[in-house]
């Protein structure tokens, strides 16, 4: 039994032993053939981890049922707000009908057709997921219960015979709602188990508000509505936020990259701002370094996985200082490895060689940073218009996207700020000495600029596993290569890279948030 229960743990402990050994035979150049061996190892190990992993994430597909359920969630939020503007507001509601030439309407009933969409075609893809169903039959009763009633009430049979008995409860209690009358000694205890099963957002709000009106408590539901309202309100704010934020962030990003290619259309010459660092460009101890960076994340990640922590049942601090953690425990050894691996037998000093110590105003590089990730938006934003033309791809399939919603729609600000540490700081300061301060330097003392900024911005982006997120990544790495290149400054990526991170969910933080 013993036995049974640490099979799981074989491979990640397999992965631990080669890597320590490869740690331990580096510590001098006495056993090159053993380097070689252990090298080769990892690599296989590398291979056959991350092929599983793949596997396990295409089968369980929980990114993209989250995904479309957040995105259903999103656009049935714009109905309800649109609805409570038309009824509380009929003035505001002039004014919107007006903006969308006197087919406000039609536009509310589109975002309801889209929502249903969005679930059908996900269910396509998993049709006995739960977590679909049961936001299908929701959207369902809100755009026509009558006519949807059939398919409601098949959908729910369905979902009252799951295994999971919160499930289970869940649907028995939308039927109850649905198709009958609930009690006001019931009323209570439906209501506490909706607010702890379906977390904050549109669908928890429609079975409250379903809730109340069946149960006949007037006064619950006129109070629910006047909070829905408010939020509503909040909501359409934040919206508005967004839409007048990203233009400005693209048209200040366009001319960043006007003023740019004018200066570099004026300069025929000038001094060479990222200086060589003598010996980076060994390219087997890059190999080495990227090597034990991906073992010790393949080994982190197999662990967490084979430990099996489901991460909807506990508190969003929980979930974001899981995050935080699992990223220390992932990318931080990567400044070991560089060290080690790289910087140590060539005797390069580790802030200096990763361009973190060199000379200058510190305020003028943040600047530059600031700079950086505002040209980096439309250059990342044509990435992900052709991603999605040319290979149908639908955005980032990040596992993080399921954390980060959750986290988003709490309104918990610990967790939030953990969030903000993980993506904002972390990301950013273990990835940009990996890929922009060791490997782009190292490909571009042997191939030169072009070569190795492309090179190093593909392994950046392929090294992330999302696929969906390729090109964009892809453009993203360039846009950090090129400023590492023209400041000689590791610091204006990691600036920009933290931006970039941390401005994407602060939109995702808005867009969620009720």
């Amino acid at each position: 039994m013993l036995l049974e229960n640490l099979t799981p743990f074989i491979m990640p402990l397999l992965g631990v032993v080669l890597l320590g050994a490869l740690i331990f035979v580096h510590r001098d150049d006495k056993h090159p053939l053993a380097q070689k061996i252990l090298l080769v190892a990892l690599a296989a190990f590398i291979v056959q981890s991350a092929t599983t992993t793949i596997q396990r994430r295409e089968k369980s597909n929980t990114t993209s049922l989250v995904m479309a359920g957040e995105g259903a969630n999103l656009t049935m939020r714009g109905y309800m707000a649109f609805d409570f503007v038309r009824i509380s507001s009929p003035q505001a509601y002039s004014t919107i009908n007006t903006i969308f030439g006197g087919d406000a309407s039609g536009f509310s009933r589109r975002l309801v057709d889209q929502s249903e969409e969005v679930l059908r075609l996900a269910l396509a893809d998993a049709p006995d997921s739960p977590y679909l169903q049961i936001r299908l039959a929701l959207v369902l009763a809100q755009a026509d219960f009558t006519n949807n009633k059939k398919q409601i009430d098949s959908l729910l049979s369905g979902l009252e015979k799951n295994n999971d008995p919160r499930i289970a409860e869940y649907a028995g209690i939308i039927r109850k709602i649905y198709f009958g009358v609930v009690s006001k000694t019931d009323e209570a205890s439906y209501a506490k188990t909706i607010e702890t099963l379906m977390p904050q957002g549109w669908y928890r709000d429609a079975s409250l508000l379903s809730l109340y009106k069946s149960a006949g408590d007037t006064e619950a539901y006129k109070h629910y509505i006047e909070i829905s309202e408010q939020k509503a309100i909040d909501w359409l704010t934040k919206i508005a936020m967004i839409i007048i934020f990203i233009p400005l962030i693209i048209f200040a990003g366009l001319v960043v990259l006007f003023v740019q290619l004018c200066l570099l259309a004026a300069k025929r010459s000038g001094p060479q701002k990222l200086l060589p660092v003598p010996g980076i460009g060994d390219l087997q101890a890059v190999l080495t370094v990227l090597i034990a960076w991906m073992a010790n994340e393949v080994i982190v990640s197999s662990f967490l996985a084979n430990l099996n922590i489901k991460m909807s049942g506990f508190p969003a601090t929980f979930m974001s200082a899981f995050l935080a953690l699992t990223y220390v425990l992932s990318n931080g050894p990567s400044w070991f490895y560089i060290y080690w691996f790289a910087f140590r037998r060539k005797k390069i000093r580790l802030l200096s060689g990763l361009k973190l110590a060199e000379p200058g105003s510190m305020v003028a590089r943040i600047f530059v940073g600031i700079a950086t990730w505002m040209a980096a938006v439309p250059v990342v934003l044509v990435a992900f218009v052709i991603s999605s033309v040319v290979f149908g791809t639908h955005g980032s399939q990040s596992p993080v996207l399921t954390i980060l919603f959750q986290v988003a729609r709490s309104a918990n600000l610990p967790a939030i700020v953990l969030f903000y540490l993980s993506l904002a700081v972390l990301a950013p300061l273990c990835e940009e000495p990996l890929f922009r301060g060791l490997l782009y330097q190292s490909l571009r003392s042997r191939i030169g600029v072009a070569g190795g900024a492309i090179i190093s911005a593909f392994l950046f982006a392929v090294l992330h596993l999302d696929p969906g997120g390729l090109l964009p990544l892809f453009a993203l790495g360039l846009v950090l290569a090129i400023v590492f290149e023209k400041t000689g400054s590791l610091v204006p990526s990691i600036i920009a890279h933290g931006l970039w991170n941390g401005a994407n969910f602060t939109m995702s933080l808005l867009a969620s948030s009720w």
